[in-house]
């Protein structure tokens, strides 16, 4: 049997086209299982079990392009790139040359003839992975491209290439078709493009970039394109591909979703705030609470945390912060209720259910645990920080920037879109951000609610263009004010419950020298008042001291 590679991991083993490509289905399979039809109400145009044989297919398709000879001695096949250089000399991204061998008519009839979902399998397909220089492809204006197409259709080459790769896959199926059946050289894609035809002109829609927006909306509009649907497609694709890889480099197997702990934190918290629980009256007074977008205003330091730990309790969630210091200090709250199960001598990286995502977040893991027991990392990156980085955990710490730029719809938002559509999304202290990023937190959300997500915005003072533009965008939410002691029905305009409300500090301005407050200060003292006096250097504050 011909051996095409698809990946070499860093203890030298080899990882087989064929292999890689029935770990991609396996953890689509857990993935899956463990989603419990949550994407069920989601999906649009289509059940949740078709999306689920399409995103196999997808997952068959997507690497056959690493039968390039030119990819195979990158990955140090020699035998493989000596013996079939012939066919193919030129480099050309995998991705994209795994288009020329799906079968297209095969994929139409998989589609029954649907031609929006067929552009978007084969885009999620040519865009699992994407580089600066891939718009080239697109237009027609890469060399390669040209000269690959013009080498598949000289003798026959294409076809050579296509029954290597039925060879390799002897003996696999998908869904009750023999993957020899879902291969075939797409001579009529090559010809297009030796004429000079691009990609886009072929039904491959592009990106969301600046490039390429005009025409990608053009023909999402043509088609009828299911947003919902190419999202969770392409992002599925991205995640379980992405993890594979991961799991392949690692020599591990890793769950590509971990199960929520069985916790209840309404006990919990009873015990640990006893009479003073508002979280609960709170959850209490809100109909479907667990169900609802709600905005949160509050001050700092109530304990806004623990309601949103009840609040998204049971579920995936994401916990959003601006600042790398506050969110290290949330992972670790969250770690003291989500982890507490795990043993001693588990290894709270791999066994806990707590994931941190922000740019020093390896040395801040590595820091904190080493201080705690007897590790020894050899400057290997904990596993923990991977893990999150795939989105593995039910819990997930992070700072703002590396989840709301997505919002912007870069190449590969789709990833992240796609588990944010079944999960609940944690927004904390949002008037830390300026109004640039609020407007970027604002268009996440309309997103994240479109695609089945749920929102908690917390805040201490809440910008009121946010609460606006979410009206404006007709997103339901519930607002609650600890400030006016009210939780309102924000589409509705009502109050539905009063609550024990919470008095602001008041500031006073005084234009004179604080020495001529002591009496005050002492008479206060007095009555039993806590006094803090704050000066700016060290002799007036003896000197107040000593008065």
């Amino acid at each position: 049997m011909i051996e095409l590679w698809a990946k070499r991991p860093k203890d030298g083993k080899i990882i087989t086209l064929k292999k890689h490509t029935k770990d991609l289905l396996d953890n689509l399979e857990k993935l899956y299982n463990k989603l419990n039809s949550k994407l069920s109400d989601k999906l649009g145009s289509i059940y949740e079990d078709d999306f689920y044989r399409f995103l196999k297919f997808a997952c068959f398709y997507h690497d056959l392009g690493k039968v390039s000879p030119s990819f195979q001695e990158i990955l140090g096949n020699k035998k493989y790139y000596n013996e079939y250089k012939k066919l193919l000399s030129t480099k050309i991204r995998h991705n994209i040359l795994s288009l020329f061998f799906i079968n297209k008519e095969k994929v139409k009839e998989i589609c029954n003839s649907d031609e929006a979902l067929y552009s978007i399998l084969l885009s999620a397909v040519a865009f699992h992975h994407w580089r600066e220089d891939e718009k080239e492809y697109l237009l027609g204006l890469n060399e390669d491209l040209i000269e690959t197409c013009k080498k598949l259709l000289e003798d026959s080459n294409g076809r050579k290439l296509e029954e290597i790769l039925k060879e390799h896959f002897d003996g696999f199926s998908i869904e009750g078709f023999d993957a020899k059946d879902l291969i075939a050289f797409d001579k009529d894609l090559a010809e297009h493009i030796e004429k000079g035809g691009n990609l886009i002109s072929a039904g491959i829609i592009p990106p969301y970039t600046l490039y390429f927006l005009p025409e990608r909306l053009r023909m999402e509009r043509a088609l009828k394109i299911d947003l919902n649907l190419w999202i969770f497609l392409s992002g599925f694709l991205m995640r379980i591909d992405h993890f594979s890889s991961f799991c392949e480099k690692e020599t591990e197997i890793f769950e590509i979703e971990k199960e929520y702990p069985k916790l209840d934190l309404e006990v919990k918290f009873s015990e640990k705030f006893k009479d003073s629980f508002w979280q609960k009256e709170v959850m209490n007074a809100i109909d479907d609470f667990k169900n609802k977008n709600i905005i949160l205003i509050a001050p700092t330091g109530l304990g806004k945390t623990e309601l949103a730990f009840l609040w998204a309790e049971g579920e995936k969630f994401f916990y959003t912060l601006p600042l790398r210091v506050a969110t290290n200090q949330i992972f670790e709250r969250a770690c003291s209720y989500f982890n507490e199960n795990i043993h001693i001598d588990d290894d709270p990286f791999i066994n806990g259910n707590v994931g941190l995502l922000h740019s020093d977040a390896d040395l801040y893991i590595v820091d904190k645990w080493e201080a705690l027991r007897d590790t020894n990392w050899d400057g290997e990156t904990p596993k923990i920080i991977e893990i999150s980085k795939h989105f593995s955990l039910p819990v997930n710490i992070s700072t703002g920037d590396q989840i709301f730029p997505s919002a912007l719809k870069y190449p590969g938002y789709e990833k992240i879109y796609a588990t944010l559509g079944y999960s609940k999304l944690i927004i904390d202290e949002v008037q830390a951000y300026d109004p640039r990023a609020c407007a970027i937190i604002v268009k996440m959300i309309e997103d994240i609610v479109s695609l089945g997500g749920k929102f908690l915005l917390m805040t201490a003072t809440l910008p009121n263009f946010v609460r606006e533009e979410l009206k404006n965008k007709g997103i339901q939410f519930t607002e609650v004010n600890l400030y006016k002691g009210e939780i309102r029905e924000c589409e509705e305009q009502k109050i539905i419950c009063k609550i024990e409300d919470i008095t602001r500090h008041k500031i006073e301005l005084r234009k004179k020298d604080i020495e001529e407050d002591i009496d005050e200060i002492t008479k206060l003292a007095k009555k039993g008042k806590r006094v803090l006096i704050v000066l700016n250097t060290v002799k007036k504050a003896i000197s107040v001291y000593e008065k």
